[in-house]
């Protein structure tokens, strides 16, 4: 099978709704209860300060948006200092069996 070619772009204010649509998919599809209220808050709060962490909006060759990172920062005395933690990684359906699950860890690394 051929990797098909992953792409990124770093997730904007304007691509919250987009964001909250893709967040909807996979906690469905984990069965994971979706608070909107509570994501909503957690998103504004992630995209308004980079300093919060990251979100990562995987593109496919197309430009079209198939999933995301969120990528959280944190800071541990135990680590010695700031570190990033891979808390939510998604990939829809589409985007699935071609690689790019792989390819999208080798990005997060």
């Amino acid at each position: 099978m051929q990797t098909a070619p992953l792409d990124f772009r770093l997730a904007t204010r304007a691509d919250e709704e987009l964001l909250i649509a893709l967040m909807r998919e996979f906690y469905a599809e984990d069965r994971i209860d979706f608070d909107d209220a509570r994501v909503r808050r957690g998103v504004d709060a992630l995209l308004a300060d980079p300093r919060n962490g990251e979100v990562l909006l995987w593109l496919d060759e197309a430009g079209e948006v198939v999933g995301y990172a969120v990528i959280a920062m944190g800071f541990s005395l135990e680590q010695g200092g700031h570190f990033m933690l891979l808390d939510e990684l998604y990939l829809s359906h589409r985007a699935r069996g071609r690689g790019r699950g792989k390819q999208a860890l080798a990005i997060c690394e």
